[in-house]
């Protein structure tokens, strides 16, 4: 529900900035989020609390494993596979249908893409990720918690609140956390571009440029314009 509210206010935020005749960009978000922009994607709502979910909760993880890749095209998250929540979900959602949207309004893009080297991708990640940890993150998952965040709720608010609420229950010391994290970190980079290789072959034109290189941005930018 909240990706597909994300989604709503991106159409919503568009069209209030084309109509100030502005010219809008939409910067950052994961593969399938911008995917679902670039593809004018319709996703439905679904509902996780019907007889159906119920019936799915009744079955073991190898059935549901099985019934998950049986109504899949692909699996984006291989979590979806270890973890019986998930696997419920990522049912649920491959059951609802899903289809191009006739409605929603098909956004004409010029899409750069921002390549770095996988060696310092890693060390930026990781180098980040020490800087969040040392400077608030843990504390923010600790107010959240007082504020009544559960701590089920937080295994699906991200990578960092699951490894960090499973730290603060006592199930993971500082250092085990920080490198599973890590860990999957790194390997959720390596599938998002995994993710953008596919939106290429799919016809999403992403003209990739070296590292923030503002000049060679611009360079495309206005060779598009002219063309």
């Amino acid at each position: 529900m909240i990706f597909i509210n994300s989604i709503n206010v991106f159409y919503k935020s568009f069209e209030e900035i084309t109509e100030r005749r502005k010219l809008p960009f939409l910067v950052g978000g994961t593969g399938l989020y911008l995917n679902s922009i670039l593809s004018s994607y319709k996703l439905k709502p679904v509902d996780f609390n019907t007889p159906r979910a119920k019936e799915l909760n009744e079955l073991d993880l190898s059935t549901l494993r099985n019934i998950l890749v049986a109504r899949s095209d692909s699996l984006h998250n291989t979590t979806d596979l270890t973890d019986k929540k998930r696997i419920i979900k990522a049912i649920l959602i491959a059951e609802a249908e899903r289809s191009k949207d006739e409605f929603q309004q098909s956004i004409s893009s010029l899409t750069i893409g921002v390549r770095l080297p996988r060696e310092q991708i890693k060390k930026r990640i990781t180098e980040r990720l020490k800087y969040r940890l040392q400077n608030g993150m843990i504390d923010e998952v600790n107010g959240l918690l007082k504020k009544g965040v559960t701590h089920d709720k937080l295994q699906f608010f991200g990578l960092e609140y699951k490894f960090i609420s499973e730290h603060l229950k006592g199930e993971l010391n500082y250092n085990d956390m920080f490198q599973k994290l890590n860990s999957a970190i790194h390997n959720f980079a390596k599938r998002q571009m995994t993710w953008f290789r596919k939106m290429e072959r799919e016809g999403i034109e992403i003209n990739w440029i070296e590292g923030p290189n503002v000049n060679e941005a611009e360079k495309i930018i206005f060779e598009k314009m002219e063309s």
